[in-house]
């Protein structure tokens, strides 16, 4: 039986790949004003599309936001977004529209690939935040009237990034007591 205080050892042994980005992953909500290489956004688009390829559902399609005007205008249909003016870059995800049966995979799919967005961030030292604008009509026709998307392409996730304001240490959220093997 493997025990939990040998797989965190384990893990913590782990540096600069992968798995310290998953420890230090946290919401990132102010940026500093230092650009976002095109390089680094397209490492993270082709992480992120490397994810997407396991479910049944069309590819997932993604708009790169930035353009300073258009980041200030998003806070004025998602309300929840008002640090988005501060991020240099934003990331939206999409899926093209179709029926209600395949609705669960373009869901999952995209929750797959924001994670993975969001590890790719993180392990470059960037930070980044995972904002939903899918299902709530008035964020959807927002970023559809704002960016000109055709009515087909329905906006998922809303992903600002950049550099943090501030660094955060490693999360210690970790609890081997609620960890249970085999039964409680």
């Amino acid at each position: 039986m493997v025990r939990s205080s040998n797989v965190c050892r384990s893990l913590e042994r782990v540096r600069g790949g992968h798995m310290e980005a998953y420890h230090t992953l946290k919401s990132t909500l102010c940026f500093s004003h230092r650009p976002v290489s095109g390089h680094l956004i397209r490492s993270f688009i082709r992480s992120a599309m490397a994810q997407q390829g396991r479910w049944d559902c069309p590819p997932l399609q993604y708009v790169v936001i930035d353009d300073r005007s258009l980041l200030e205008e998003i806070p004025t249909f998602h309300t929840s977004a008002q640090r988005v003016a501060d991020a240099p870059v934003a990331i939206l995800i999409c899926s093209e529209a179709y029926g209600a049966a395949k609705r669960d995979e373009w869901f999952r799919a995209c929750a797959a690939v924001s994670e993975h967005l969001l590890i790719a961030v993180q392990s470059h030292g960037l930070g980044a935040v995972r904002l939903c604008i899918h299902p709530l009509e008035e964020r959807i026709s927002g970023m559809q009237r704002l960016l000109g998307l055709p009515e087909s392409i329905i906006p998922i996730s809303l992903i600002p990034l950049g550099y943090p304001a501030e660094q955060c240490g490693i999360s210690r959220r970790f609890d081997p007591s609620r960890v249970h093997y085999n039964h409680w």
